[in-house]
């Protein structure tokens, strides 16, 4: 028999219902960590460089938060502009990279990859050594992901100009080389691409992961339109992404990516690595009946909210509307209700009349976000006892 639960009526919340928490820190989105630990020259693999004709050690530098006790976090690989021959991965803007998003709760780790340009133009082949060993550091994150407490679930990557190039090509791009870390996957899951390109557009296919673009519209390097391309193929291929062209800017428009684009940025990871189920936003444990309601969670500017409870607990996938955390068999709508408009990416914290009568049970409750091409959830489950 299809079972049905009535806690109370529902109830469409008015704005003056919906009220912001006081400046706190978001993991993941905001700098909660003070102090960076910063790993140096750690070995990731090896790969023959051509160019000096002699094999190379591969390194990486590994950013982590001091203090922090979560057990899966996301992790971001950087990558180093130089046009494929000079860079490297403690330049400044990939070490305020790795440690800006360390303080965030992030792991995250610079790497180095063979440089095989003396001069000229660029060749495919010079991205291909570029791009093989890339894959072998997202291995590398894969094989010690217990150590260095790594989400597999949840790896993106980012780089300027010939590092855009080799994260573009990583993500889209098959083959996978032979640096390092065999048996392992290389697949990331959002790329944050600066000024770079994709060498052949058909790589990118439908399913694969989304991307975020900042570019200036003024580049004397890489040309915009290199990213109007990037975004004519994922439009016709349905892959998710975020363009921000930089008016007047250049090459190498850092100022836009740490100002300007710089929370965008941090909101469109949150939505495509669903960091919110890593976040930790929860609720009061428990509560008195009569009595009041608080629950905690984090959206998207302009989000219609929708509040279910269950006394089960779910985790089902849906396919393509993702995972409920609740028991769909005995959902309930209390509420719904808009986020603001400013900023992009909110927290929230509302308060909610609980009935008489309730003594004795475990509800458990989830926002949510029903859109389009699926689901999106806004607040981690939270189970109260009253």
């Amino acid at each position: 028999m299809k079972r049905t639960f009535l806690f109370f009526p529902f109830l469409f919340l008015s704005p003056a219902f919906l009220s912001l928490l006081p400046a706190q820190g978001l993991r993941f989105r905001d700098p909660i960590f003070a102090r960076v630990q910063v790993r140096k020259d750690l070995v990731y693999g090896r790969s023959y460089n051509s160019l000096k004709k002699t094999w190379e050690t591969l390194k990486l530098d590994l950013y982590q938060p001091i203090g922090d006790t979560h057990d899966s976090r996301p992790a971001m690989v950087i990558v180093h502009g130089g046009g494929f021959r000079s860079g490297d991965k403690a330049t400044r803007s990939f070490r305020q990279l790795g440690t800006e998003f360390a303080k965030r709760g992030w792991v995250a780790i610079s790497i180095n990859y063979r440089l095989t340009r003396v001069s000229g133009a660029v060749t495919h082949k010079q991205i291909i050594d570029a791009m093989e060993d890339f894959k072998a550091s997202v291995r590398w994150l894969r094989r010690y992901q217990k150590t260095y407490k790594v989400d597999p679930s949840r790896i993106a990557c980012c780089g300027g100009s010939a590092g855009a190039i080799t994260c573009l090509e990583g993500a889209y791009a098959k083959g996978e080389g032979k640096s390092g870390n065999a048996g392992y996957s290389s697949k990331v899951h959002a790329v944050c691409d600066f000024w770079g390109f994709l060498y052949d557009l058909k790589d990118m296919e439908k399913g694969e992961p989304p991307f975020f673009i900042v570019h200036g519209m003024k580049d004397p390097v890489v040309p915009y339109s290199h990213a109007l391309d990037l975004v004519k193929r994922a439009k016709a291929v349905a892959v998710p992404y975020e363009l921000h062209p930089v008016k007047g800017g250049g090459h190498g428009v850092w100022s836009a990516v740490f100002g300007t684009y710089w929370k965008d940025l941090h909101a469109f990871l949150w939505e495509h690595l669903r960091l919110d189920q890593l976040a930790g936003l929860k609720g009061p444990g428990t509560a008195t009946s009569p009595g009041t309601l608080l629950l905690q969670g984090a959206g998207l500017a302009k989000d219609l909210r929708i509040l279910f409870t269950s006394p089960g607990t779910g985790n089902r996938n849906l396919g393509s509307l993702g995972f409920f955390l609740l028991d769909p068999r005995s959902l309930v709508l209390l509420a719904a209700s808009p986020l603001p408009s400013i900023p992009r990416q909110p927290l929230f914290s509302d308060r909610y009349p609980v009935p008489a009568g309730l003594k004795g049970m475990t509800l458990h409750f989830q926002d949510l976000r029903f859109l389009p091409t699926g689901l999106r959830s806004l607040s981690n489950r939270v189970t109260v006892r009253f």
